[in-house]
């Protein structure tokens, strides 16, 4: 049966059969009669009480759209019910659709319980809107609550779903689906408050603007709700929102006062005789207005693959709202706030995250078009924007605190941030992003402030790798700028000029409005003056680059300028200054770490970091990473207390907790070493490093170069306190990561000192040590010597591959990333240090290249591969395996590579077989043979060119090529190839003294420096001569760096010098060195 437990206010003229109407205290157009209410009330069994005012509530008992016991039934009859009321559903109803024909008109306060957004769901069917939220009123406001519903298949010009006047609230629900042909696919708010909370706007359809909520220039809050594939063919695929005017009302105007002057007669003050005359005082024309701006507040919400034109997330512009078409003209001495609620408009985004959105033109995550916005705590991740601002789009004025924008791609410029007025960000990270130019950050004709924050690993094809600045005013403090790379100028930071206009900025309030310390307001009388008759035309302010006690290492550019490249010339281009700031350890093939002028005071300015600061970018606590500075670097208490004063620093990079000035003397760059300290050193070992009964040892073990994927091997933790003398290590804490795809944990041991207490746990999912803990029960370790704090067992199983490069011929190396993390300890007496960490180990582990079939066994199937191409040449094979099967390297797949074959024949990775490798296996088969192999640019570009063989050489084949080996040396032959580090010129040739039948190059070998290819001809040497003569013939080139004394050459052992003009040496050479010289005439290079 229908029920109806409606409470409600009936007089005794009901029981009289009274046809009095029951008045709305709103609206009058949609009043029921008495009649029809004691109809209904007759027909529904309502409960009939005496004269008063209750709540009523309703229940919704079927799907109809109309009707006895319909939705739309319930809806109506509350809007004629005096008071608020309360629509609930039947729980027979779970699962179901209400399809609607028309719009539910919703006019008086009113609150909608459903069954849940998965239990029950409203249905317009593309025809139609399905709430219009409106009283007709604009001087009341009604309140309305939805709940536990869908939406969708919402259809109108504005308000797809929803259209609201009034303050709405929506919980717990979904809107999808729903389409407007102009703006607010899902919601349009045109007036009151709109509150979302735990919502969902999926695929929503805007023609126009607002894909998911369209907001003019209302009050907006959302919280805890997700933003999913809303699509807006022009801005604003999630949301598109308006900042500014919400309210305005005239002030009344004075009335015209009447005023006395008392004026001598004649205007002769001598004479006794004065008249009073009557002066009318006008009020001042300009009308005046009391103004209140709209706030907007996002949190704890999360926007995924939206897209739009702009802002494929988020748009926000700003407007004057509903104000008087003269109001941006009238002076602002006429706006008064005194009577206003709020007197300027904010928007804030907190714990929100952006991720995989996208726009057409700018603005992937966020378009900040117009107005204040201000992030905090949230993350722009893989957003993408075909031209400029993959993460953020801002004309404005943005702040961005304690935020990541990471991962972000800009066809054009800005892979994170495109910024075109005032941008501020601290204690952020900005990430991973790419774009043409300005792989992080681009900032053109505005200013950007960038403090205590980090800088990292973001890319430019061209230039500004981390920061490309053209016209802009860029200050950074506190800062970290690390591993960023650019494609051509710039790898950390171009900076550059464009304007050189005559016209300079007069009006200090236009000043104030471009300086991003003053300006945190939008629409503020006070600091946004919109007419200014003492203002001069603004073509252009002075642009600037200021670096103070930040750290630029680790960027690279494959032009010039690895650290910085200043190339601002315009008159109104104040040179950069760099105060109190490292950079170091950059790399470009010109100009490494600066290209241009600047002022420098108190900095470390260097290509090698070698002792100066930590290369690992890691958290040394605070919220952004950081390079900490080693044990004993130059920039400990090196810079100038007085710079960073006045730079206002209190703190490092870090924040709270780690003062700036430490020890009487700031350091030199982001992070201020806190006293006392400790060292943690990494070391991987094949077995247990011996150390005195108490965990101690004098010097460290040296770290293994490289792992066969088989191996097991141990990785040692090391604490020392270069920093005291007099206080021991009580206890340590610490996360340690490592790449568990190729490698695994197996067990822990702690050092000898540290036996009570202990804690840690493998977490070989996730490649973690986890809580790494134990603490000492002696007074004095580790306070003059190395100690042992930890080993970690490391096996090779099952879940563990590298596979080899077949297409590419190589072994295909890999870092473990051993890694500590969030590390703790603390000296006897519980008093805490800073944790400072040696150079990371560059172990590398190799595939196993005696499993040709890569399946862990070296068995009868590798075996059948190997034998299938016995006896091939390596250079002339069409075989994918007989560069593998060439164990070593000599160019031919022989008996000595079937000899190494059998003595590992039968072994497998899961018996923990340890491998056989020839003899100079690493030395001469991966250093030799491999170019630089690691991550990212080559830190020198490499350059390759063939040149005209030797008249007489016998092999037709010879490639000799300058790259960038990871020693400095002259390779050996390898298919047709022999390669000649550009470095080598510096260090002299190394051969071997002599060829014997234990050299690893014999006269039989492709591989040989001294090349015998025909074994019976004794005068066809060959390779090295062409390495000689390739430098002499080509140094008018600048292929090979520095000259090289003529006719010496070094041998191997580096003791014996080979003058090929003397023969009367105390150590006889080869003869090939004395022959030599008969067949060419060396010159100096």
């Amino acid at each position: 049966m229908f029920q109806f437990n409606w409470l409600t206010s009936l007089s005794n003229r009901l029981r009289a059969g009274s046809t009095r109407r029951i008045k709305s205290q709103r609206k009058h157009s949609r009043l029921r009669s008495f009649r029809e209410a004691t109809a209904f009330v007759s027909r529904t069994a309502a409960e009939r009480l005496e004269d008063r005012t209750l709540l009523t509530v309703f229940t919704v008992v079927n799907t109809n759209d109309s009707g006895t016991g319909s939705l739309r039934e319930a809806i109506e009859l509350a809007n004629v019910n005096v008071g608020a009321d309360t629509i609930s559903f039947d729980a027979a109803l779970a699962g179901q659709t209400i399809i609607l024909d028309s719009e539910l008109l919703i006019s008086d306060d009113l609150t909608i319980n459903g069954l849940g957004a998965d239990q029950l769901t409203l249905d317009a069917s593309g025809d139609n809107r399905i709430f219009n939220i409106n009283d007709g009123d604009a001087e009341t406001t009604i309140n309305v609550d939805i709940s536990g519903l869908t939406m969708t298949n919402g259809y109108a010009e504005n308000g797809g779903a929803i259209l609201n006047h009034e303050n709405l609230s929506v919980f717990s629900s979904t809107i999808s689906k729903n389409k407007a042909l102009k703006n607010g696919g899902g919601i349009y708010h045109a007036a009151g408050l709109l509150t979302i909370n735990e919502t969902t706007f999926a695929e929503n359809l805007a023609n126009e603007s607002g894909g998911g909520i369209y907001n003019s220039t209302q009050d907006l809050v959302v919280s805890k709700s997700t933003f999913y594939r809303n699509v807006a063919t022009k801005d604003g695929g999630g949301i598109y929102t308006l900042q500014g005017v919400s309210k305005y009302k005239l002030r009344e105007q004075p009335e015209p006062q009447i005023r006395y002057r008392i004026i001598p007669r004649g205007g002769d003050i001598s004479l006794p005789t004065y008249e009073i005359v009557e002066v009318i005082v006008l009020p001042v024309f300009l009308p005046k207005y009391d103004l209140e701006f709209n706030s907007i507040t996002i949190t704890d919400t999360s926007f995924t693959e939206n897209s739009a034109m702009n802002g494929g997330g988020l748009f926000s512009n700003y407007t004057k709202g509903p104000s008087p078409w003269w109001i941006d003209v009238i002076l602002y001495s006429s706006i008064t706030n005194e009577n206003s609620e709020r007197i300027k408009s904010e928007f804030t985004i907190v714990d929100s995250a952006f991720t995989g959105n996208t726009a057409v033109d700018d603005g992937g995550g966020i378009f900040n078009l117009s107005g204040l916005l201000e992030i905090r705590n949230s993350s722009i991740s893989n957003n993408s924007a075909v031209r400029s601002g993959g993460g953020i789009k801002n004309h404005d004025r943005l702040t961005i605190k304690e935020s990541t924008v990471s991962d972000n791609i800009a066809g054009s410029k800005g892979g994170g941030i495109s910024n075109y007025h005032n941008l501020y960000i601290e204690k952020s990270t900005i990430s991973n992003n790419t774009a043409l130019v300005g792989g992080g950050i681009e900032v053109r004709l505005g200013s950007l402030t960038f403090k205590h924050s980090t800088l990292n690993n973001n890319i430019a094809t061209s230039n500004g790798g981390g920061i490309y600045s053209l016209d802009g005013n860029v200050s950074i403090k506190n800062s970290t700028i690390s591993k960023n790379h650019a494609g051509g100028l710039g790898g950390g930071i171009y900076s550059s000029d464009y304007f050189i206009s005559d016209t300079v900025i007069h009006n200090p309030s236009i000043e104030e409005h471009a300086n991003p310390a003053t300006t945190n307001e939008v629409g503020s009388p006070e600091l946004n003056p919109l007419i200014s008759t003492t203002s001069t035309l603004v073509a252009h302010p002075i642009n600037k680059l200021e670096i103070t006690n930040s750290t630029i290492t680790g960027n690279s550019a494959e032009q010039s300028g690895g650290g910085i490249v200043d190339s601002r010339q315009g008159r109104y281009s104040e040179e950069t200054t760099i105060t109190n700031s490292i950079v170091a350890g950059n790399t470009a093939a010109t100009f490494p770490q600066i290209e241009g002028n600047y002022i420098g005071n108190t900095n470390i300015i260097q290509d090698s970091i070698d002792g100066l600061l930590d290369p690992v970018l890691r958290d040394n606590g605070g919220p952004s990473k950081t390079h900490t500075l080693l044990a004993g670097s130059a920039a400990i208490n090196a810079g100038d207390n007085d710079a960073a004063n006045a730079a206002g620093l209190t703190n490092d990079q870090r924040g709270t907790g780690s003062a700036r000035i430490i020890d009487g003397t700031v350091d030199i760059g982001a992070f201020e070493v806190q006293a006392p300290f400790t060292q943690i050193d990494l070391r991987v070992v094949n077995s247990k490093t011996p150390t005195s009964v108490n965990g101690e040892r004098t010097s460290l073990p040296e770290n293994l170069t490289w792992i066969d994927e088989w191996g097991n091997y141990w990785v040692e933790i090391w604490i020392s306190s270069p920093s005291t003398t007099d206080l021991g290590i009580f206890s340590a804490n610490l996360n340690f990561t490592y790449n568990t795809d190729i490698t695994t944990a197996t067990s822990i041991e702690y050092g000898a000192a540290f036996t009570e207490n202990q804690t840690g746990t493998i977490n070989d999912l996730s490649g973690t040590i986890e809580n790494l803990s134990a603490e000492t029960s002696t007074t004095d370790v580790g306070d003059d010597q190395y100690l042992l704090f930890a080993r970690i067992k490391f096996e090779s199983t099952s879940n563990d591959a590298i596979d080899l490069n077949l297409q590419g011929q190589g072994l295909n190396s890999q870092s473990p990333d051993f890694l500590v993390k969030n590390s703790e300890i603390r000296f006897v007496g519980d008093f805490p240090s800073e944790e400072l960490h040696g150079p990371s180990p560059t172990t590398q582990i190799w595939a196993n290249p005696f499993d040709i079939n890569d399946d862990d066994k070296i068995n009868f199937r590798d075996l059948i591969l190997f034998v299938s191409t016995y006896n091939s040449i390596t250079s002339e094979s069409s075989s994918n395996f007989s560069w593998l099967t060439d164990l070593d390297n000599n160019n031919r797949v022989n008996f000595k590579d079937l000899f190494l074959f059998a003595r590992n024949y039968g072994k497998s990775k899961l018996d923990q077989s340890a491998i056989v490798y020839p003899q100079f296996f690493h030395e001469y088969w991966i250093d030799l043979l491999n170019e630089n192999t690691q991550t990212g640019p080559l830190l020198i570009p490499v350059t390759v060119i063939t040149v005209d063989k030797t008249i007489d050489s016998p092999n037709e084949h010879l490639d000799p090529q300058v790259v960038d080996l990871e020693g400095d040396t002259i390779s050996p032959v390898v298919l047709g190839t022999i390669r000649i580090d550009i470095n080598s010129s510096n260090q002299n040739s190394f051969v071997e003294s002599t060829i014997d039948e234990q050299s690893i190059f014999d006269r039989s070998s492709q591989l040989s420096l001294i090349e015998l290819s025909d074994p019976d001809q004794d005068d066809s040497q060959l390779n090295f001569w062409s390495a000689i003569d390739y430098e002499l013939r080509h140094e008018d080139e600048g292929v090979v760096e520095n000259p090289l004394s003529p006719k010496v050459r070094r041998h191997l052992s580096g003791k014996l010098n080979i003058d090929l003009e003397d023969n009367s040496l105390p150590e006889e050479p080869d003869s090939f060195f004395l022959t030599i010289q008969d067949q060419t005439n060396l010159v100096p290079f």
